[in-house]
């Protein structure tokens, strides 16, 4: 069976460049605190899930010489670490990848000035390519992850928002990102039109897959796979599917009601997230079918089945 660590293994070379470019841009602060931080964030590395995408489909077609599909790819990776820190600080979250978040080690203000400045950090990188349809692709994105946020926020333990409410934050919270990732890789490398339209399309939906995957494993997982509380978006009043599926079952606004019935109507509600993962992952598959034939969709194909997976069925 294909893993994402058998993906990477093809592209590992380039994804040791863009981790020497990430440690490289952390390097540029002479700011102790800063330093540190990022020190901190570099001691577990993510899945790269991301920058993985992005090489892939920058090989599609001849990479450039400048291999500015690496800066790209780092800098995709550093504004989802900036998002990270405020997410974590936004949720109250104490543990992130199985050590402390940056905000309970170094508090919560430092948490707040090296999110910012890692979103600075990102753009002056991808800047640097010389691109200006990709900066206004990445910057597009940044602004709906903040107003995907923002809505999220502000709309917790309103149990009374409707599933399309919670796509519409979904698409700009996760799914932008994954979604500038691909159309923004597609664009530097030249790829038509068509092609940039269906691998952008993929990407959208591989965010919402990743993120509807993520709201199952916060209620359901038993194996602790995304390294953090369980349950931790109903203590926050995040409204996810799952929780949005059994507040309308219990028809309460109570999360104690609510949380019963996760327990008590799991059986039910886990199989209708499982559903919407698999209509999700066929409309993507639907998508790669239709880029050009002469470019190789295979690996982007696995990835999407390697994170529809990551719910066991």
């Amino acid at each position: 069976m294909t893993t994402l660590k058998t993906i990477k293994s093809h592209i590992q070379k380039d994804l040791q460049e863009v981790d020497k470019i990430i440690n490289d841009t952390f390097n540029t602060t002479k700011d102790q605190t800063l330093t540190d931080i990022y020190t901190h964030l570099l001691n577990v590395k993510g899945k790269q899930i991301r920058a993985s995408i992005i090489i892939l489909i920058s090989k599609m077609s001849t990479p450039d010489n400048n291999k500015s599909y690496l800066k790209l790819a780092a800098g995709i990776e550093l504004i989802h670490l900036a998002s990270l820190i405020h997410d974590d600080i936004i949720d109250n979250a104490a543990i992130r990848r199985n050590q402390p978040t940056v905000h309970t080690k170094f508090n919560t203000n430092n948490g707040i000035i090296s999110g910012v400045h890692c979103y600075a950090l990102a753009l002056k990188l991808i800047s640097s390519i010389g691109d200006p349809h990709t900066i206004s692709i990445i910057s597009l994105a940044v602004i709906d992850l903040c107003e995907g946020e923002s809505e999220q926020v502000n709309n917790r333990h309103n149990f009374n928002l409707t599933i399309e409410n919670y796509w519409e934050i979904i698409q700009k919270k996760t799914s932008a990102l994954f979604k500038a990732a691909c159309e923004s890789a597609a664009h530097l490398s030249k790829l038509t039109p068509s092609d940039t339209h269906h691998l952008a399309t993929y990407g959208q939906i591989l965010g919402s897959i990743f993120q509807l995957s993520d709201d199952y494993l916060d209620i359901f997982d038993t194996t602790n796979n995304l390294s953090k509380k369980i349950m931790q978006d109903l203590a926050t009043g995040d409204i996810s599917l799952p929780i949005l599926l059994a507040s309308k079952q219990s028809q309460s606004g109570n999360t104690s009601t609510i949380k019963d019935t996760l327990k008590s109507n799991g059986k039910t509600i886990s199989t209708a997230i499982k559903n919407e993962l698999n209509k999700e992952k066929e409309l993507a598959f639907k998508e790669l079918d239709q880029v050009s034939s002469e470019l190789s969709t295979e690996h982007l194909k696995s990835i999407l089945t390697i994170i529809s997976n990551r719910v066991n069925h």
